[in-house]
């Protein structure tokens, strides 16, 4: 619990230095192992500010994670159906196992954008899956979805 308690307030401190504004950060827990038929569900709040947004993943693995990438989809859902989707290969490591983002023990965050220009009347939800070769992904904590204001 103090680990989350920390990453928390880590992730705000951090997105309180950018010039864009966080209005929406949501996480899962999948600490367990991350299965090919587990949703991740991310209901996007009714009041948006007006405007643009950029949708950012974060992701929270351990140094024990055994690749250097993730393969996640993300569908969009509008009117209770999926309107659209994204394929996104995160790349959480370089070529010589070096982590990228910021980390703290054997955890570490790295947030990559993956969509530009989500609109106020845009989608309901996002649900995220992986779409890796394993059926189960170990070594992956969280994954996090956060929306922040385009700048104009």
């Amino acid at each position: 619990m103090p680990n989350k308690i920390l990453f928390a307030v880590s992730l705000l401190a951090m997105m309180a230095c950018s010039d864009a504004g966080v209005y929406y950060i949501d996480f899962r827990n999948v600490g367990s192992g991350w299965t090919k038929d587990r949703l991740l569900r991310y209901e996007l709040p009714d009041s948006l500010p007006d405007g643009k947004s950029s949708l950012f993943v974060s992701i929270r693995h351990t140094n024990y994670y055994p690749y250097r990438n993730l393969w996640i989809v993300a569908d969009y859902v509008r009117g209770g159906r999926v309107v659209e989707s994204d394929t996104c290969n995160i790349q959480l490591a370089d070529r010589f196992g070096n982590w990228f983002g910021s980390g703290l023990g054997q955890l570490y965050q790295y947030s990559v954008a993956m969509r530009d220009n989500v609109g106020v009347d845009g989608f309901e939800e996002v649900i995220l899956w992986h779409y890796m070769r394993c059926d189960t992904v170990t070594g992956i904590e969280d994954v996090g979805l956060s929306l922040s204001l385009d700048e104009e």
